[in-house]
């Protein structure tokens, strides 16, 4: 299809998102409302964790909690989009960059509706609980990395290593916020569930749009391109991660 036919199947899948966030919030209450069911074992999986606090646990999950959070995260995002659009891969780039912003405003908007408390004996953060912002972003950030970056992997087995330390980050991630004590266990159970409806719209957004437009071959000369700015991007994460992880 030519330039406008593309505007316009953009536009339809910008439209269709946007109603799939207006389904995604009202399916947010229902299954807040589902999970409160849950209240006696978040009580008794916090006061259990609580019993079991330790100062290095604590700067453990400290750490892990960093890369699903402000600090480490929007760099996440931003530099594998980046790493995308050189190797022009441009509509995988926009997916992943607008579908982590999509998901941090409807994630604050859906805390301001339910407005759950967090629980009493962890770290006093302000805002409300449900759902926990850091294990649905991690979710789907990661989760999407994973999915974008296992169909470019030379051999199933690297994409498969791929998946598998990711899933394990994001694991990790979704405990150290259990472990801080600054979610309930439901809070946590509720951010994989809408994450991964928000990851379905947008793996179905990626599979209309490829059907229709896949992915273009690139020359030896723009692939070269193409891995020197992997290489530097790469470099700038590690600078990010002394940065961040530092004395």
């Amino acid at each position: 299809m030519k330039g406008p036919q593309r505007l316009e199947f953009l536009a339809l899948l910008a439209l269709g998102l946007g109603l799939g966030g207006l389904l995604w919030l009202w399916l947010g209450q229902v299954i807040a409302v589902d999970l409160a069911s849950l209240g006696t074992l978040d009580v008794r999986l916090e006061q259990s964790l609580r019993g079991q606090w330790s100062p290095a646990a604590g700067l453990l999950w400290q750490d892990l909690s960093r890369f699903g959070g402000a600090t480490i995260l929007p760099w996440v995002v931003a530099l594998v989009s980046a790493g995308f659009f050189a190797g022009r891969r441009f509509f995988e780039g926009l997916l992943l960059s607008l579908g982590a912003v999509t998901l941090a405003l409807l994630v604050e908007v859906m805390k301001i509706a339910v407005d759950r408390p967090r629980p009493p004996l962890g770290l006093a953060l302000g805002t409300p609980a449900f759902p926990s912002g850091h294990s649905s972003l991690a979710l789907l950030v990661y989760g999407l990395i994973a999915f974008l970056l296992q169909r470019q992997m030379p051999s199933r087995w690297l994409g498969s290593a791929v998946f598998l330390c990711l899933g394990a980050l994001i694991l990790g991630i979704s405990w150290s916020r259990l472990g801080l004590g600054v979610h309930w266990l439901s809070d946590v159970l509720g951010g994989w569930v809408l994450a991964a409806l928000w990851l379905f719209l947008l793996w179905l957004s990626w599979r209309a749009y490829r059907r229709r437009y896949p992915a273009p071959v690139l020359t030896p000369r723009q692939r070269l391109w193409g891995n020197g700015a992997v290489v530097l991007l790469t470099a700038l994460w590690l600078a990010i991660l002394l940065q961040a992880f530092g004395p």
